[in-house]
């Protein structure tokens, strides 16, 4: 963990701000999605999570989220969404790739199908308003 404290007038006020991991300039999605693949398995276990990022405008935020669709860049929400969507389907007994089962595996899937339930919020602050 690392820490970072500001002190900002009037009257010197600290602001103190801790954060995990940081990442450099030359970091990919890939790094990012590094740190967030391994809290997956537990969203589809009723567990929840929280990918937030922060920084000033032009910093990369909205790019590291959504990634860049016309160079087929997929942000870490996608990604995110990806690896849930392969974790429900070999819970269920598929193959992982396109969720349905082999059909060999097809009649057991039927009977011992999950049902999961994922909800995604996505929200911009901006100017400390919601936009």
């Amino acid at each position: 963990s690392q820490r970072v404290v500001l002190r900002k007038p009037p009257g010197d006020r600290r602001h103190e701000f801790g954060f995990d991991r940081v990442f450099d300039v030359g970091a990919v999605q890939g790094d990012l999605f590094e740190e967030v693949e391994p809290l997956l398995p537990g969203v589809l276990e009723g567990g929840h999570v929280c990918i937030f990022a922060y920084g000033q405008t032009g910093a990369g935020k909205t790019y590291t989220l959504a990634g860049d669709r016309r160079r087929g860049e997929p942000g870490i929400q996608d990604l995110a969404v990806a690896e849930l969507l392969r974790l429900a389907a070999q819970m269920r007994g598929g193959d992982g790739v396109d969720g349905s089962p082999g059909q060999a595996e097809r009649q057991d899937a039927v009977t011992d199908e999950a049902a999961h339930e994922v909800r995604i919020t996505a929200l911009e602050i901006y100017n400390e308003s919601i936009q």
